[in-house]
């Protein structure tokens, strides 16, 4: 683990450096707080929503793991916003939640659909339910926005039915000791069988993307 994250921090400068030199700037402390909170801040924030459950001293290790990736990956210990207590590390997520994320939820940026459409458009040929405007729907909800805040159009049904599949798996199935302990190793075995197809078989990349931009 520790030389993977050694590898993406190495990426990660060699990116930055291309980048500035190219003119776009560089990643920030900043850039790298709000990639942090993305991997774990609704999942301290909100985890009901995620179908996670945890005591107190488990989230306590859940804030120590990323307060250690965050380091490795060279947020500085002033900045990281797990450096705290579990009290502590909720209130600093939840300033970044309320203060960046809500509002840029709200009134998105200029270029934030584009980016994001093809960021998920990209995902779909390893995770084929990924919808846009589902996605969006949950992200919204784990945010506590309303989805109709922003300004955008009622959900097309495909894409209802998508939001609603993911709330059921995450608020319904995922929160019952019973029906988690049936369904995680299938949702388990799912995700490892898109790995495994995306890197041995990319059928939907291929009809997706052409042969040509896969290989």
């Amino acid at each position: 683990a520790h030389k993977s994250l050694i590898g993406v921090r190495t990426r990660h400068c060699t990116a930055a450096r291309k980048a500035r030199k190219a003119g776009f700037g560089t990643i920030s402390q900043l850039d790298m707080v709000l990639t942090q909170f993305g991997f774990m801040g609704f999942g301290l924030l909100a985890p009901e929503k995620l179908g996670l459950r945890g005591s107190p001293e488990e989230q306590e290790g859940f804030i120590h793991f990323w307060r250690t990736v965050g380091h490795l990956l060279g947020i500085e210990d002033r900045f990281n916003i797990c450096k705290g207590n579990l009290q502590e590390t909720k209130q600093l997520c939840q300033t970044v939640l309320e203060e960046v994320f809500v509002p840029a939820l709200k009134k998105p940026a200029d270029g934030f659909e584009q980016m994001s459409r093809s960021l998920l458009g990209g995902m779909w040929a390893m995770v084929p339910f990924l919808d846009y405007d589902a996605f969006m729907g949950f992200t919204m909800r784990l945010a506590g926005v309303e989805m109709t805040a922003n300004g955008s159009n009622p959900l097309p049904f495909s894409s209802k039915v998508l939001l609603a599949y993911q709330i059921f798996v995450h608020e319904v199935v995922l929160t019952n000791r019973f029906m988690a302990w049936l369904m995680r190793p299938v949702l388990n075995f799912f995700m490892w069988l898109s790995v495994f197809l995306t890197q041995r078989i990319p059928i939907l990349a291929y009809i997706h993307f052409g042969r040509s931009h896969i290989y």
